[in-house]
């Protein structure tokens, strides 16, 4: 009797090597049978274990799986899900340091809720898990990666990868160094130019750049890839830190900070003096 097949899902093209484990098993000239489809050869895969690889199917949805042998067929007790390719239409954020760690929403469809979802960058040698959210979203942290566009692979079966079509960028991590003016009015409206290196236009332009003043987000102006130009915004008078982002997610820690002053009028001496 057929007792587990792992993993329990595959595309529609076939090739899944699919473990199955099973009950009574007799020697002999061993077949796996996915639904109505022609029988197809096993090998051993250990105590109680026997391989085979799956045929394609013209449908999606789930099989039974049977084994058979020269002593004829053993009951079903196994089933296996046809799945249609995996589809992705983009990510977000697009962008991410190379240290990795960056939670990435992966949109598409054909998502299916399995412990074998992952993701993988590129021809990394390990993939990542990958958490489903809907049939149309998942999500993943990226690994550590070399720097440049990767494309994002997919699986549903921790075995069978498929390029999305979707590439993800590895930047290196902004890093501040100091800010100037180092004083500001906490009124806001004030422009800073803040100083460091690895500051993406390619952030820019997709609304991306950001600076962070204490818990307060505004969109960044690039002017080089060692400076750019924040404005202040209303806030209470003191010192805040002030970080850079390129993806809008993770920021960089480098402690500079930024003196908001208030300042106000008390006296105006003399009060008055002649139109000329």
């Amino acid at each position: 009797r057929v007792l587990d097949v792992q993993p329990w899902s595959g595309p529609v093209g076939g090739a899944t090597v699919v473990s199955v484990r099973g009950r009574g098993l007799l020697p002999g000239d061993l077949h796996c049978r996915f639904g109505e489809a022609a029988a197809v050869d096993a090998w051993s895969g250990g105590a109680s274990r026997l391989r085979c690889l799956a045929p394609s199917s013209a449908v999606t949805g789930w099989v039974g799986v049977q084994l058979s042998s020269f002593y004829g067929a053993l009951s079903s007790g196994g089933s296996f899900y046809y799945h249609a390719e995996l589809v992705a239409s983009g990510v977000t954020p697009a962008m991410g340091p190379e240290r990795g760690g960056t939670r990435v929403t992966v949109l598409g469809g054909g998502f299916r809720d399995a412990y074998t979802l992952r993701c993988r960058f590129d021809n990394m040698s390990w993939a990542v898990l990958a958490r489903y959210v809907d049939e149309s979203q998942l999500e993943c942290s990226t690994p550590v990666h070399s720097l440049g566009a990767k494309p994002l692979l997919l699986s549903m079966n921790a075995q069978q990868y498929y390029n999305s079509g979707v590439q993800y960028t590895y930047q290196p991590a902004a890093v501040v160094s100091s800010v100037s003016p180092a004083t500001a009015l906490a009124e806001g409206g004030t422009p800073v130019t803040v100083h460091g290196a690895h500051f993406s236009q390619a952030s820019e332009a997709v609304g991306l750049l950001l600076c962070r003043m204490g818990s307060t987000v505004r969109r960044a102006r690039w002017a080089s890839s060692s400076a750019l130009v924040c404005n202040t915004t209303r806030s209470a008078a003191g010192e805040v830190r002030l970080e850079v982002s390129n993806n809008g997610r993770e920021y960089s820690s480098d402690g500079v900070r930024l003196q908001l002053v208030a300042v106000r009028v008390l006296d105006v001496q003399p009060w008055s003096g002649p139109v000329g």
